[in-house]
């Protein structure tokens, strides 16, 4: 169980950062009990007020990705690079936003024991798993 304290760090993951229709993801990063950061990859709005510090990992091998032969060789340098970011993040808790972005950093989270909360908000509960990919 993770308590809140003096020290508890919470990095949101939201991907992409904040589209202006998500605001209400803002909400939930500012935090009086917790030291919020947020992670993404990518930023949707620069003009858009982001109330907490933003870490920035860059996915420098996905487009090896496009290449059916570097898929795999993709997928782990960009799984490795993102473990690097967590574990210099050193988060007390990681809070995904939306499904799919819980489960890319499910095995992150896990190999770096850091807890994960996951929020659905719609799409990513009732269409996302009914795709095969």
């Amino acid at each position: 169980m993770v308590r809140a304290g003096s020290g508890s760090r919470v990095l949101h993951v939201c991907e992409p950062l904040l589209p202006p229709s998500q605001t209400f993801i803002q909400q939930r990063m500012r935090g009086r009990a917790f030291h919020p950061s947020v992670l993404s990859w990518t930023r949707s709005d620069p003009t858009l007020e982001i109330p907490c510090p933003i870490v920035f990992s860059p996915r420098p091998f996905g487009t090896l990705g496009t290449r059916r032969g570097f898929r795999r060789l993709a997928a782990v340098l960009d799984e490795w690079a993102l473990r690097r970011t967590l574990a210099r993040s050193a988060p007390t808790l990681v809070h995904a936003h939306f499904g799919t972005v819980g489960l890319h950093v499910s095995e992150a989270c896990a190999w770096l024991d850091i807890p994960l909360v996951v929020s659905f908000y719609g799409i990513d509960a009732s269409v996302a798993p009914r795709r095969p990919e």
